[in-house]
């Protein structure tokens, strides 16, 4: 009997101890930096700034990333060495017309600094809402860019991942994007983690008006299924994401 008891309490610390190892894994930067809110090491940029690196034609980009705000946050959108199962955010997006898309981007706070895995995986995504992903446009992979922008927080610089986009058309109305950067294979990846930015100021904002609270949120690892990252967090946080999409 006390062999049995023994066993079963084994088990269960087993079986404790391996679901606080899968969960261990802070899913906000907030929360990986141990801030409340957000520390950075630069002034406030005006509009005019960078948007995304390297990226000179938009149809749509939310919005830089605003050190100054006190909602401004990062939420994992990754797949690596420590999110080995991935964790995907969708940045809702509104085409007043038939568009071609021709390129895709992300701003993230990056751990470990410059050092992603190629290629990477990039989606447009049709009618998805709470509890259901929709339907794909337009998915593929494509040679990031890992670019530096200048901007940072919470003591983690923040770097642009940009894809080039071939054979994708979406009609008239809302879509969702993504980007997610790879690390399995880069020096750096033992160690890195990618927090997609927050866009909480709408700072140099270009094209239609973002459907604020509308981004959306899908990881195995983190254990959420297609849900709106702001029930999650709560208050005014995790709204928008800093992120914006070529074409005409």
């Amino acid at each position: 009997m006390k062999k049995s008891i023994f066993a079963v309490v084994l088990v269960a610390c087993f079986v404790t101890v391996a679901m606080a190892a899968d969960h261990r894994a802070p899913a906000s930067v907030g929360e990986y930096s141990g801030l409340s809110q957000v520390r950075s090491d630069v002034a406030h940029q005006p509009a005019g700034t960078v948007r995304c690196a390297g990226v000179s034609q938009y149809y749509y980009y939310s919005g830089n990333f605003d050190s100054t705000n006190s909602n401004a946050n990062g939420l994992a959108n990754e797949n690596d060495t420590i999110v080995s199962t991935g964790s995907q955010i969708y940045q809702p997006f509104t085409a007043k017309k038939k568009i071609k898309v021709t390129g895709l981007c992300v701003n993230s706070l990056d751990t470990a600094g410059a050092g992603i895995d190629n290629p990477t995986p990039y989606e447009v995504r049709t009618k998805a809402v709470v509890g259901n992903g929709g339907t794909l446009s337009c998915h593929g992979k494509a040679t990031s860019t890992d670019a530096a922008t200048g901007r940072n927080g919470f003591g983690i610089n923040e770097y642009t991942h940009a894809v080039k986009v071939k054979k994708c058309s979406v009609a008239k109305g809302q879509h969702h994007f993504n980007v997610e950067p790879q690390c399995f294979k880069n020096s750096v990846c033992g160690s890195a983690r990618f927090f997609e930015s927050t866009d909480d100021s709408n700072l140099d904002h270009k094209g239609p008006a973002t459907n604020k609270g509308a981004a959306l949120w899908n990881s195995t690892f983190f254990g959420e299924n297609w849900v709106n990252p702001n029930t999650v967090f709560g208050g005014s946080a995790m709204l928008s994401y800093s992120s914006g999409v070529s074409g005409k």
